[in-house]
């Protein structure tokens, strides 16, 4: 699978004509079974009016009806909002890092202070970085400063539906000012991209994306 280069050589993560399908399993704090579900993003190459560093992927969600219907009266921050089957979100991918807004709408509202998906070049165990993110009113109880910091552990041997990978393992912790702690293991693959991201919040809830099928 050829990789496409971005005009400094650096591969373009997020270049029109890729597709990425994840299989997305949220489990309470007992470890019982909340949602499964295939989340896909599909980058559009389009740039994002908003802030034209980042490029529009579209994140389709595909949940069931039940689902919608059980969890939807009772969002984790307060806010009613209508379940989305597709939205878009702006992603980056240059010489210096690929990042993207994760997923977090319907059931998946608490990456929003969990660190978000981001891996720094050039790579390397050791590497450490930090970022702050500020959580707005729109986002109910959410609303706070989250303080995350990213360090990469080392590279490490994922099995997945299509295969083994070695990946790099990303260890990063979210502190919110309000609500506590929430991290993010972000397996990131050198010629794919985001091939796994594992949560654990400040509640003691758990999120699983793992790639199930990319082109």
């Amino acid at each position: 699978m050829l990789a496409c280069l971005s005009a400094v050589g650096q591969k373009d993560y997020w270049a029109i004509g890729k597709e990425y399908h994840y299989n997305a399993v949220y489990k309470d704090n007992t470890g019982k079974v909340i949602t499964s579900e295939q989340v896909s993003i599909i980058p559009t190459g389009e740039t994002w009016e908003i802030d034209p560093q980042q490029t529009l992927a579209t994140y389709r969600l595909n949940f069931s009806s039940a689902d919608s219907t059980r969890l939807a009266p009772i969002p984790l921050n307060g806010v009613m909002k209508e379940w989305k089957r597709e939205y878009q979100e702006g992603v980056i991918s240059n010489d210096k890092k690929v990042w993207m807004h994760p997923v977090r709408v319907n059931q998946y509202i608490l990456t929003e202070v969990a660190p978000f998906p981001e891996v720094q070049f050039p790579l390397k165990e050791g590497l450490s970085w930090t970022s702050t993110l500020w959580v707005y009113k729109a986002f109910g109880s959410f609303e706070g400063t989250v303080e995350c910091s990213y360090k990469v552990s080392k590279k490490e041997s994922r099995t997945y539906s299509f295969g083994k990978l070695n990946c790099w393992r990303i260890d990063a912790t979210a502190v919110h000012d309000k609500l506590g702690v929430s991290t993010t293991t972000i397996y990131f693959e050198e010629e794919i991209g985001f091939v796994e991201l594992d949560y654990k919040f400040y509640n003691g809830q758990t999120l699983n994306f793992s790639l199930e099928r990319y082109r």
